[in-house]
């Protein structure tokens, strides 16, 4: 018997054993069953909550910045220009559109500028000298007339070439009898598109440099004005200047400028243009108006007189 009651005393301290092991194993899991806190409250999330950050006080707000100035178009036109004329699609009533082919405003890319006339009579200004006379054309071909001179010298001018309409006129020529030297070529300026009436040189125009020249023209093309610098001197003057055809919107102008008056006073250059009236052409040309053709163009007048002892040629610009 004492055997016996050995085994069973055994066995349920075995049965104990693991009934308190597996009683502590629950309880360090939290319990059986539902698996709550041993205090009975509801089970922590697996997630972390953020972090606590207190709202930021008004010092800490960073200043809006203000609507910021919208950049300039660099290529919108200047106030006051206008866009540059169209060989191409020339403005009606102007040289481009109803001239006779030569007549015109050409220009070099050395500066020189001629201005022909619908009658052939032709100024041109060169870095050193003034041509002055006329020619004649037929077709395409033109030649010196016999009164052409190169000034200052009067030396007499030979010379011929040919017009590409529209586009250039080319030759040669010959001053005093000495050797032929190339004549152009000589652009056709895009200024021969524009249309002009009388009331398109109207207004105040005014230029510096060797040929300092203020002019206030009228409505109907008369004019009062002041010369100054080193190659006129200063003198008071008067004359027209006129469109050459005003039955047409052709950009070219006849000017005639009295006797001059010297109206230097003590200390400044008297005047140089003599004690004859000055006599020539003049048509308007287009300056830019900034760096881009989109900017547009301001006007200015190119305008070469000249008398038995003096010539000069200036282009004053429009008083905006």
């Amino acid at each position: 018997m004492k055997k016996c009651v050995s085994r069973v005393s055994v066995a349920r301290a075995l049965a104990v054993v693991a009934a308190g092991a597996l009683c502590a194993v629950l309880t360090a899991c939290g319990g059986g069953g539902g698996g709550e806190p041993i205090d009975g409250s509801a089970g922590a999330s697996s997630t972390a909550a953020p972090p606590y950050v207190p709202p930021a006080t008004p010092s800490q707000v960073p200043p809006s910045l203000p609507p910021s100035t919208p950049r300039a178009d660099p290529y919108a036109p200047v106030a006051g220009s206008e866009p540059r004329p169209d060989l191409l699609a020339p403005q009606p009533g102007s040289t481009a559109a109803v001239g006779n082919g030569s007549e015109g405003i050409y220009g070099s890319i050395a500066g020189d500028v001629a201005l022909i006339g619908a009658s052939g009579k032709l100024l041109r200004k060169s870095s050193g000298d003034w041509i002055i006379g006329s020619i004649t054309t037929t077709g395409l071909n033109w030649v010196f007339n016999p009164e052409t001179i190169q000034f200052m010298f009067s030396d007499p001018v030979t010379g011929s070439g040919t017009f590409s309409p529209l586009k250039s006129m080319d030759g040669t020529f010959s001053a005093g009898g000495r050797s032929s030297t190339p004549w152009g070529p000589l652009t056709y300026s895009v200024e021969n598109a524009l249309a002009v009436n009388q009331l398109s040189v109207q207004g105040s125009w005014q230029s510096d440099g060797a040929v300092g020249l203020s002019l206030a023209i009228d409505s109907q093309g008369k004019f009062t004005g002041t010369t100054n610098g080193y190659s006129v001197g200063n003198c008071a003057i008067t004359g027209t200047l006129t469109q050459a055809e005003p039955s047409t919107s052709k950009n070219m102008f006849a000017v005639h400028i009295d006797v001059p008056n010297n109206s230097a006073t003590q200390g400044q250059m008297a005047c140089t243009l003599g004690t004859s009236p000055l006599d020539g052409l003049a048509a308007i040309v287009l300056t830019p108006a900034g760096t881009y053709v989109g900017n547009g163009y301001f006007r200015s007048i190119v305008m070469t007189v000249s008398s038995p002892q003096t010539a000069f040629t200036a282009v004053p610009d429009k008083v905006r």
